[in-house]
Parts: C-alpha cells; sequence; structure tokens
C-alpha cells in the first residue's frame, strides 16, 4: 500500500461514505499533497474540490512548485490528476478553467509531466506551453516525436485505459503527438544517473509498445 498515490474522481465523490474510506485508507488529510520520489518531485491534484486561484489547493500548489524550484536535487516535477487540460476530441474536452489557471504555473515553475485520466484512451502531447492568445491551442515548442533533449515545455498525457469502456477519437488536436484507443499502460523509467525519464506506453492485450518518448536534462 505504501507503493501506491491515488487522486480522486467524480465517482469516488458521488459518495461521501466512499470518499471517506479512501481518504482514510490512503492517509489523506487532503485530497491534494505531493512527494518525493528519487529525484522526481510528484503533485496530486484534486480537481473535484475547489482549485481556483483563491482556493487553499492553490496556494498549496503554488508554494509547492515554488519550494521544489529551489531544491537542487530535484531533476523532475510530474503532476497527476483525474480532470485533464487538454484533449483530443472524444468523450470529454479538456477543462479549461483547470488549464487557464494551473498551466501559466506549470510553466513558470517548469513542470515536466501532467498526468491526467477522466478520458477513456491514451493520449501524449508534445512539450507544449500556455497560449494567453488562445488558451485552447497551446504552443509546441518541439515538434520531434519521440526525443526532448532540453526540452521547454510541458508533456500532458491521459492514461485513462486501466480497463473501463474506451472512449473513441473523433479526431486529433495538432498538439497532440501520440493517441491509442485501447487498454493498456504507461510506465515511467529513470536512467543516466537521473537525467533521462522514458516514457512507454504497453497494450495490455498483446504487450506490444503503442508509443514511447525520453525528455533529458
Amino acid at each position: 500500500m505504501s507503493k501506491i498515490k491515488i487522486v480522486l474522481g467524480e465517482h469516488d465523490h458521488r459518495s461521501s461514505s466512499l470518499l471517506a474510506q479512501y481518504k482514510n485508507y490512503f492517509n489523506l488529510s487532503q485530497e491534494y499533497y505531493s512527494f518525493n520520489y528519487q529525484n522526481v518531485h510528484f503533485i496530486a491534484l484534486a480537481t473535484e474540490i475547489s482549485f481556483d486561484t483563491n482556493s487553499p489547493q492553490y496556494n498549496f500548489v503554488k508554494n509547492d512548485l515554488e519550494s521544489v524550484s529551489k531544491d537542487s536535487k530535484i531533476k523532475w516535477i510530474v503532476v497527476f490528476s483525474y480532470r485533464p487540460q487538454y484533449s483530443s476530441p472524444t468523450q470529454h474536452p479538456g477543462n479549461a478553467d483547470l488549464r487557464d489557471i494551473y498551466h501559466p504555473l506549470f510553466k513558470k515553475y517548469h513542470v515536466d509531466i501532467v498526468l491526467q485520466a477522466h478520458n477513456h484512451n491514451y493520449q501524449r502531447s508534445y512539450p507544449i506551453n500556455y497560449n494567453q492568445a488562445g488558451p485552447s491551442k497551446p504552443t509546441i515548442t518541439n515538434n520531434d516525436s519521440k526525443h526532448y533533449d532540453e526540452s521547454i515545455g510541458q508533456v500532458y498525457i491521459i492514461i485513462g485505459t486501466g480497463g473501463a469502456k474506451l472512449y473513441k477519437f473523433s479526431g486529433k488536436v495538432p498538439y497532440v503527438a501520440a493517441q491509442y484507443e485501447g487498454f493498456g499502460f504507461l510506465d515511467l523509467t529513470l536512467t543516466n544517473n537521473g537525467r533521462n525519464l522514458t516514457g512507454t506506453f504497453f497494450a495490455t492485450n498483446d504487450k506490444s509498445i503503442e508509443d514511447s518518448f525520453t525528455l533529458i536534462k
């Protein structure tokens, strides 16, 4: 159990007793929190409770990012959440409020990866920056399909492929580098003394690799 970290979604919030059980079982005083694993800092963003700029959650995330930016031991920052900020056309669109509040913050403090869910498919963006002039059309900072050396911008990934009914795509937005409709899981691996972060998405039906990418620092 010590290896499992969670964020809570809309179905968890439909039952106050279930929500209390989750928080108690995983020892969560708040739904948002952070922790370190080796040289990676993780932030759990709670999308089902207040997250605006006046909320305790926003202040926590902002202060946490400011603090970790001064820690020379941390080389990578990964945020994980339930609702997506960006998405190709499918069941659920990207959440504009989340995007407009948090992507500028993630850009300022050089977050590397944002893991998301809600849509039951797999999507990975190129490294992107928030576009003030057109927030739904982020700026691609590196259009290589798989390798990003000292790249600027955040890689947004949706991994809603754990087993629930899949959602079909009706298109592909320009800032998405790869998308896949099928069950599977994403493995993130650190190599080269923690300088390389490689993501590999495996399909569960035949263990085939449907996507892979490497960030280098």
